[in-house]
């Protein structure tokens, strides 16, 4: 009996998978529109300049430069964009959202979360960031180094004799009676001061091809946000 060979059936086409969105920012022209989708992360999108109107199934938000849009993970939505919008884009992984929201919102956007936005989606200040924030925490460590020693050793001589004691007590006394060094001193507290050597005496211790990830690697993203 001849033997019958069946062929094997071709494989099914492979569709390639969309990369989800990354944080960054870029500049859409008026009227461009992303159709509904939606995504495993949850999104904050923001409108710099411009507005953007955001639509789920719970309605129609118009978010301007004073507002932005919140859309958690799985739910629906598409974005249109009014004037040249320079939209801001910050993807929260799927984790951290089940403390958040549940559902589509929009939040006024106060001074300092805008700055925020502005900082997380801007690729050259993330570029310097742990330069920028390691600077900021050696020279508070600096402060705090210098006023525990300065208070330890003004309370008590046995800590470093009474000749440490004499004159960190001067110091101290000079905080409140130089405006000049309760001004630095106010700074150093408040983590304002860029500069510790002033301390004193013991300071030495899917979107457009414009679209830009948060990264700066300006790497096309699919017009998915």
């Amino acid at each position: 009996m001849p033997e019958t060979r069946q062929e094997a059936s071709p494989p099914p086409p492979v569709t390639p998978r969309k990369a989800s969105p990354r944080s960054g920012g870029g500049r859409l022209p008026h009227g461009y529109r992303l159709d509904a989708h939606s995504h495993p992360q949850g999104q904050l999108v923001y409108a710099a300049a411009g507005a953007l109107a955001t639509t789920t199934e719970r309605g129609t938000w118009v978010a301007p430069a004073n507002r932005v849009t919140w859309t958690p993970p799985g739910f629906d939505h598409s974005h249109r964009f009014y004037g040249r919008t320079d939209a801001r884009l910050v993807v929260i992984p799927a984790e951290p959202c089940d403390a958040l929201v549940a559902h589509p919102s929009v939040f006024a956007v106060s001074p300092l979360l805008r700055e925020a936005l502005l900082a997380l989606t801007d690729p050259a200040l993330l570029t310097g960031y742990s330069e920028t924030c390691l600077r900021h925490v050696w020279n508070y460590q600096a402060y705090a180094t210098w006023i525990t020693e300065l208070i330890h050793n003004a309370g008590d001589a046995s800590h470093e004799g009474e000749f440490r004691k004499q004159i960190a007590r001067a110091e101290l006394e000079r905080q409140f009676n130089s405006p000049t060094a309760n001004r630095l001193f106010g700074e150093l507290a408040a983590g304002v001061n860029e500069d510790p050597g002033r301390m004193g005496t013991r300071g030495e211790g899917g979107w457009p091809s414009g679209y830009r990830d948060a990264d700066g690697s300006g790497a096309d993203v699919p017009a998915s946000v």
